[in-house]
């Protein structure tokens, strides 16, 4: 699936912060995700490693959003989640 304009920002946040669950635009277009600090080796890992990449955004339960090599989502309770908008990432 083509990206259409779609994107996952990621934000790394001090180790001081709260860390906020995912959140969504109601469109489902864009999703912001935030993580601290500690998880920048991680993530470093799985953007070099991970090939493809795919991104899920749930308009319906936000904190579900995420980025993933896998091709199925995570969800709680799929029957009760509309399919969520899944686009593989550019340069993945």
């Amino acid at each position: 699936m083509e990206p259409d304009n779609q994107r996952i920002n990621i934000y790394i946040l001090h180790d001081d912060r709260q860390v906020p669950n995912p959140a969504v635009t109601s469109r489902g277009k864009w999703g912001n995700i935030f993580l601290p600090k500690e998880m920048i080796p991680i993530w470093l890992d799985l953007v070099r490693n991970g090939k493809p990449l795919f991104g899920y955004i749930k308009t319906e339960i936000p904190k579900l959003t995420n980025i993933s090599t896998s091709q199925e989502p995570v969800g709680e309770d799929e029957s009760e989640i509309r399919t969520p908008r899944k686009f593989k990432l550019i340069n993945s």
